[in-house]
């Protein structure tokens, strides 16, 4: 865990108790299970507090629980069909209700709901009932054991705000101002200009020293940072390594850079009649120097990943990343039939080989990593595109028409991170029952349309085994055979860049698990002075 206590002089707020922070990407909404969005997820957990949730080695801790159920503890029943958790008694809701088991019980029944578009229903939909025999006792009853439970309950929604939803469940006005139990409320959301976020005074903790976070949109990075120079404002979050040389022209700034598990990659979509074929995916991997890319375009601030647990207690040894090599590309691909053409580019039937890649605008990171790529296949005679768009149409969900979702591309630039289990992510990212299609209304992340019947097997027994060392076997497995699919090509760990001015202090990054982001302790924010 990295903690940053400045110790020179910096310009803060001209406003005492007030920060204002940098994003240059502003969420879609800040529900953690309607939104793709890192920067959604970040300031949802302001308001919104899990049951439990993992520290920077990927140890679970109570937040809304009184403690972390187990074996040893007698919460987690020998068959692992029945899990108990025992509620804090200190918790209330934001508007003065109290926090009880039928909070619990109401988010499951939300989130399980097919009438309801979620990102995911993993885990939940393998729960039977939620039973309430007091109100700070939540018995969950599983149909079948699913041992990542600890990761369900991201958050936990009010049961009296939930009866209260539109008919149109994802556009309820809930989504974009939650009421919670953290230590923060959103006060004011200005679309395109800030999000204020106010100190929550039914908080069960002590006041936060800064009674007012104010998350200001500022699209551009280079602008972002030098706002930041000048005084303008005291934070900046989600930065990338590629911004830290800008960074290092102001001697007034401090730069906090994390390693994350959370792998970028580049999502093959397999629904492409070139892409379908595993030779070319292949081929595409072997054409890109990733070394390359990590130190031109990372500044040499991270490594090369090699799988969907890579930097984690459950990536696969033997899983290691591929290999540079431009002459085996262009062998692979001629054997798939795609040949050089006069003009050097690839055709087959009378078809070239032409492909799309996209990403998020405005990130200068993923833009030149791209620019690279293109270089790269040209080299092996495949055509490479760039067409980026805006992160809300990049992640939306179905209803909204999202590039993901929708399967709207040919290659596609993300990126993900393990919550502390390697499930539900594997089995999201890569079992065909979450291919967002129609009959599962757009959810799951298997963006790609990636099917193979013994990956969904292995994925559903680890799902469903207590056996720890079983599902290290069978995740082992599925990263072995996903290298060898190539539904996506992992190219580099992404690290956390955050920069603030002097005097801050208590920021602190989880580097094991990324999902809270540096935010997740933002009530223990405080002054250099400050006792």
């Amino acid at each position: 865990m990295t903690q940053v206590n400045a110790h020179s002089s910096g310009k803060a707020s001209s406003q005492p108790g007030v920060l204002r922070i940098g994003l240059w990407q502003e969420p879609d909404n800040i529900n953690a299970y309607l939104t793709w969005m890192a920067t959604g997820v970040w300031l949802g957990s302001l308001v919104l507090e899990p049951l439990v949730r993992p520290d920077a080695e990927g140890i679970f801790h109570p937040v809304l629980a009184e403690r972390v159920p187990s074996l040893e503890n007698g919460d987690i029943a020998s068959d692992g069909l029945t899990i108990t958790y025992h509620l804090r008694r200190d918790a209330c809701w934001a508007d003065g209700e109290p926090f009880t088991s039928r909070d619990v019980r109401a988010t499951w029944e939300v989130l399980s709901d097919p009438s309801h578009q979620v990102i995911s229903r993993e885990g939940f939909e393998w729960i039977e009932a939620i039973d309430c025999p007091d109100e700070h006792t939540a018995v969950l009853r599983f149909s079948k054991a699913f041992p990542p439970f600890r990761v369900l309950f991201l958050c936990v929604y009010p049961e009296h705000k939930m009866r209260q939803f539109s008919a149109n469940f994802n556009s309820d006005p809930f989504h974009r101002a939650p009421l919670g139990t953290g230590p923060y409320q959103l006060e004011e959301w200005k679309p395109k200009e800030r999000l204020t976020f106010v100190a929550n005074p039914r908080y069960r903790g002590p006041a936060p020293y800064f009674q007012r976070l104010d998350f200001l949109c500022i699209t551009d990075r280079p602008t972002l940072i030098s706002s930041l120079a000048q005084g303008d404002l005291d934070l900046a979050l989600l930065l990338g390594v590629n911004d830290l040389p800008q960074v290092e022209h102001y001697s007034n700034l401090v730069q906090m850079v994390t390693p994350t598990s959370v792998t970028e990659r580049v999502v093959f979509n397999l629904r492409h009649p070139a892409l379908s074929d595993v030779r070319v995916r292949r081929a595409l991997e072997l054409a890109t120097n990733k070394q390359q890319i990590v130190d031109t375009h990372l500044l040499g601030r991270t490594h090369v990943a090699a799988s969907e647990l890579d930097s984690t207690a459950w990536a696969n040894p033997a899983v290691t990343p591929s290999r540079f090599s431009p002459a085996e590309a262009e062998t692979l691909l001629d054997e798939a039939g795609w040949l050089r053409s006069s003009d050097g580019t690839r055709q087959k039937d009378g078809q070239r080989l032409s492909l799309v890649i996209c990403a998020t605008e405005g990130d200068a990171m993923r833009q030149a990593v791209e620019e690279a790529l293109v270089q790269m296949y040209a080299a092996v005679g495949v055509e490479l595109r760039i067409q980026n768009h805006r992160a809300e149409l990049f992640f939306g969900n179905a209803a909204d028409g999202g590039v993901l979702v929708q399967g709207e591309f040919d290659l596609a630039m993300r990126a993900r991170g393990m919550w502390g289990d390697p499930d539900p992510n594997m089995s999201i990212c890569y079992q065909s029952r979450w291919i967002p299609a129609g009959d599962n209304q757009g959810m799951g992340a298997n963006f790609g349309g990636y099917r193979n019947p013994e990956v969904d097997a292995w994925l559903e027994e680890a799902q469903n085994t207590m056996d720890q060392e079983r599902r290290h076997t069978l995740y082992n497995q599925v990263q072995q055979r996903i290298q060898e699919d190539v539904p996506a090509m992992y190219l580099f760990n992404l690290p956390n860049v955050d920069i603030a001015r002097p005097g801050l202090r208590g920021l602190r990054q989880l580097p094991y698990i990324n999902v809270w982001g540096t935010v997740w302790n933002a009530h223990e924010w405080t002054e250099e002075g400050v006792v």
